[in-house]
């Protein structure tokens, strides 16, 4: 007898759904991942980028002014000390820092606009200034020189993009360099004396930036009061800044 040619029908594998549902959670993480890369894309992002990409910044937007170049006037210099110091990471050695001149420049807002690519680092003799806001809205900038540096045989300047905790001594002596071809010199040591106040001692950083930081930022730069009221939110014990 001739065999049946028509198959008998299987009985459904229990193990397609278990499938569909792997497959289906793989689509969904395939779209998905774009959308969260866009995301983190236009997320802001700390000052700079390293050195060896420091032409990105003028690809996205060539209305970025060339560096080197000087700040335009030293408002303020705020001598201070501190009782508890703070390691600074804006230089790869991360000098640890017990006193310091917390001043306010008045600069290029353009210099200093927030840009998802490298930005310039702002140089003050020797070392790197720590910026503590952005000031692309006022024209001024808030930050910290660590170390007793005398600001009238001392240029400040913005350098190349880069990242400063990358930031070397060779690289320093680079950026100088350029800085001093282009004629970029010191403030005269009368609007130095002019700009500068009495020191203070606080406890540690985050006093500092509750104090008189913040007292800055709300004079010069009230665009970014959100600055001086996150420093002030209350604490609990003492908070010092690694």
């Amino acid at each position: 007898m001739q065999a049946n040619s028509n198959p008998v029908p299987k009985a459904p594998s229990r193990r397609r759904p278990e499938l569909f549902a792997l497959l289906g959670a793989f689509w969904f993480t395939a779209l998905a991942a774009p959308v969260c890369f866009a995301q983190n894309a236009t997320a802001p992002k700390p000052q700079g980028v390293p050195l060896d990409v420091r032409s990105a910044a003028s690809v996205t937007d060539r209305r970025v002014p060339a560096t080197p170049a000087g700040v335009l006037d030293i408002v303020v210099i705020q001598p201070f000390r501190l009782r508890a110091g703070y390691h600074f990471n804006w230089l790869q050695s991360r000098p640890f820092v017990t006193e310091g001149l917390l001043v306010v420049l008045r600069v290029d807002p353009s210099h200093v606009v927030p840009r998802d690519a490298a930005e310039r680092i702002l140089y003050a003799g020797g070392g790197t200034v720590q910026r503590l806001n952005h000031g692309n809205g006022s024209g001024y900038v808030i930050g910290i020189i660590p170390g007793d540096v005398d600001l009238a045989s001392e240029p400040i300047w913005f350098g190349r993009p880069g990242l400063p905790g990358h930031v070397t001594p060779e690289i320093i002596e680079a950026e100088r360099t350029l800085a001093e071809s282009a004629g970029i010199k010191p403030f005269s040591p009368d609007r130095i004396a002019a700009a500068r106040l009495e020191p203070i001692e606080v406890e540690d950083l985050a006093a500092l930036l509750r104090g008189p930081a913040a007292d800055f930022v709300l004079k010069f730069s009230p665009d970014e009061k959100y600055l001086a009221e996150r420093w002030r939110l209350p604490i609990l014990g003492s908070v010092r800044p690694r």
